[in-house]
């Protein structure tokens, strides 16, 4: 075994450290391992006693479904929902004014020049129907976008939405 490790490239200390390692213990009765006797499965006259410490369980079942409630779900509470205040974020967008009919046929060339599909959305305000690209936070990347939809043909534009 050792010279088929070592011809596997691995040191012959590491050889020598697996040659050194004892066998894996045997059971008691000798065998591999030990047999276990099935256990059978519960029928249902089974009497639960519980733990030394705790009171008897009750005769009359333990379940009881909660009561319908408004909510609709058992256990539903009716709270109103929790409303969280808005957060207004200032960005930029690149903006290219076009009629509805045409937003399908401007968009798919907006994903051939390599805009995301997803960065695009068709918009009709505040700005009358456009397509809009973004958001940017940056000032510059928006006019970057811009000046290469407007290469492309497009009446590109930057806006800041507050």
């Amino acid at each position: 075994m050792a010279t088929a490790i070592a011809a596997l490239g691995v040191s012959s200390a590491v050889a020598r450290a697996q040659q050194a390692l004892p066998p894996p213990p045997a059971f008691p009765n000798g065998s591999a391992l030990p047999s276990l006797a099935p256990v059978p499965p519960p029928t249902q006259g089974v009497q639960m006693v519980p733990p030394a410490g705790f009171p008897a369980l009750p005769q009359e079942s333990i379940y009881q479904p909660p009561a319908p409630q408004p909510g609709g779900f058992p256990g539903a509470s009716v709270t109103p929902p929790v409303t969280m205040p808005e957060i207004k974020m200032s960005y930029y967008q690149v903006v290219v004014p076009t009629r509805p009919e045409n937003f399908g046929a401007i968009a798919n060339k907006m994903v051939s020049m390599g805009v995301r599909p997803e960065a695009i959305q068709a918009k009709k305000a505040p700005l009358g129907p456009h397509l809009a690209v973004g958001p940017f936070i940056n000032l510059g990347e928006a006019e970057g976008v811009s000046t290469y939809l407007r290469s492309g043909g497009m009446d590109a534009r930057v806006f800041f939405q507050r």
